[in-house]
């Protein structure tokens, strides 16, 4: 990308906006949205959220990054760990349609 270029990002259909690049928030699942280290977990199946509730930190070029709920939803299935390194749109959790 050549300096003093815009990005247009539009979320896809379904998904909500968070203004990062690779954006996969919704209300069925989260996919990671930056590659880098998982260093928390704080959902479990069966956890009942709230939007804005923090569900995991991902951090990235030691930066910690809060990936937090954008829906009242319940967690179906957790799909990674503390310590495990993601990559950018790797599924991490999902839930269940209420």
């Amino acid at each position: 990308m050549s300096k003093g270029t815009l990005r247009n990002h539009k979320a896809p259909p379904g998904y909500m906006s968070t203004g990062l690049p690779s954006d996969y928030k919704s209300n069925e699942r989260i996919l990671a949205p930056i590659p880098g280290l998982v260093t928390q977990v704080f959902v479990n199946p069966g956890d009942k959220l709230n939007p804005g509730d923090e569900m995991l930190i991902i951090e990235a070029m030691k930066m910690r990054n809060m990936i937090r709920s954008g829906h009242s939803v319940t967690v179906a299935a957790v799909h990674t760990i503390s310590g495990q390194i993601v990559k950018a749109g790797d599924l991490l959790v999902e839930f269940n349609k209420d």
